[in-house]
């Protein structure tokens, strides 16, 4: 029965698939969701998986241990997470932290060809700085300040870049700069703009070098309610 439905599920989804996708082939495997996946994708070269956040193998929102969470720690590859319907691409939102997955991540982006009227927000978030210290006030607003400056300018200039390559491609894009910690300030700028799409490296200055729990790229895929594409360079 299970093969039976999985059989007419695929060819149900072959028909469906827009004329411009060229040639679409389906193949029915066996296994663990999350670990048949990414074997595949894997054995296949994929460049991008592309998957909903909920299905009927999870029945609680995006828990340890969920086919999606599995599948973006051991991808190979790039994932774009569907949470949403999405009926046009217009408002996209970027992370940008200097890390060459974020710098990947836009090329991604435009790679997948999206409408050129897409408006672009490239977003730097500065992280909190450790104040722990033992100097009187004063003092210690004259050396935040100091840190703080350098890390702002920066921030600008890591998003300006990515600016810039999106409007050579004929996108609009402008860069933004906020203070907070990383994965919150990019799912709530996502929920003020009403992003159509978050798009994030999976590992960066801020995360880790293995997509661990807690790192930003699982914290917009777990909070955020739009669709998000994590970039890991294969």
């Amino acid at each position: 029965m299970a093969e039976a439905g999985g059989g007419t599920l695929l060819t149900r989804v072959e028909k469906t698939a827009p004329a411009q996708w060229g040639r679409v082939q389906s193949q029915l495997v066996k296994g663990r969701p999350a670990a048949a996946i990414t074997r595949f994708a894997r054995r296949h070269g994929c460049d991008l998986i592309v998957m909903g956040c909920r299905g009927l193998t999870e029945f609680r929102s995006f828990l340890l241990g969920s086919v999606s969470r599995r599948v973006l720690m051991e991808a190979p590859c790039s994932v774009l997470v569907i949470k949403r319907r999405v009926k046009s691409l217009q408002n996209v939102l970027i992370g940008v932290d200097g890390s060459k997955d974020a710098s990947a991540a836009v090329e991604l982006l435009l790679r997948l060809r999206p409408s050129k009227e897409i408006n672009a927000t490239v977003v730097s978030v500065i992280p909190p700085l450790p104040l722990e210290t033992d100097v009187a006030p004063d003092e210690l607003l004259t050396v935040v300040e100091n840190v703080r400056r350098p890390l702002e300018t920066h921030a600008h200039e890591i998003a300006e870049q990515s600016v810039e390559r999106l409007r050579r491609a004929g996108s609009k894009a402008t860069a933004c700069t906020v203070h907070g910690h990383v994965g919150r300030e990019l799912v709530e700028l996502a929920r003020l703009s009403k992003a159509d799409l978050i798009v994030v490296g999976s590992r960066g200055l801020t995360g880790s070098t293995r997509y661990l729990m807690g790192s930003v790229s699982e914290t917009v895929v777990k909070y955020a309610d739009c669709p998000v594409l994590v970039c890991r360079r294969s």
